[in-house]
């Protein structure tokens, strides 16, 4: 670790901007709520909370529910409710926000490219503050997965992920992206394979 020179003062902490959240606990990640499964779980100012049921949608996909009881009182139980504002801010301003741009693709795939999964995506990688370089190089990594290496395994595409960016997400980082590109990309509603436990 470096020290600092004689004779100079540590620049002191910059606090955060207004609006912004604080820095988060060491290990905790955030994710959409439609992306919350059963066994999470989550804290906010009234205790901790762990998921009991899967998450629905209503008013056309623009509220997003989820079934919680207390993790210190079992027989504590709400239905959480998080309105979709996130959808109403133009793609434009969120990959400015991010620092990324709609990966490159074959002429022919363009047209096929679905912006509200990338809408989706970009709100997670700024709520968890992933910086720009890796949040494109996962685009690209998707997008080369369904042109490129169509043809290749799951089992495969999963292991070239974690093998990707060992170095750049965490374990539970990847796996979320994993199952969100599993589940939403792909539409394979199928079981989790990537283990939740393991490395970081």
């Amino acid at each position: 670790m470096a020290k600092s020179r004689p004779g100079k003062k540590a620049k002191p902490a910059q606090p955060p901007l207004p609006g912004m959240h604080p820095p988060e606990p060491s290990g905790t990640v955030r994710v959409l709520p439609m992306q919350l499964q059963i066994g999470d779980r989550m804290t906010d100012s009234t205790g901790e909370w762990e998921v009991i049921g899967r998450s629905y949608t209503t008013a056309g996909g623009k509220n997003s529910h989820v079934r919680v009881q207390r993790v210190d009182n079992l027989g504590v139980t709400e239905t959480r409710m998080w309105g979709s504002y996130e959808k109403e801010a133009p793609l434009e301003d969120l990959r400015a926000m991010a620092g990324t741009h709609m990966p490159r693709l074959p002429e022919p795939y363009k047209e096929d490219w679905n912006t509200e999964l990338e809408h989706e995506y970009l709100n997670w990688g700024i709520a968890n503050q992933i910086p720009a370089q890796t949040l494109q190089a996962v685009l690209e990594f998707y997008t080369d997965l369904s042109i490129v290496s169509s043809d290749q395994s799951i089992e495969w595409a999963e292991a070239e992920f974690h093998r990707a960016f060992a170095d750049r997400l965490t374990k539970p980082q990847r796996d979320i992206l994993l199952r969100f590109w599993k589940e939403d990309v792909l539409g394979d509603g199928g079981s989790d394979t990537t283990d939740e436990g393991g490395e970081s």
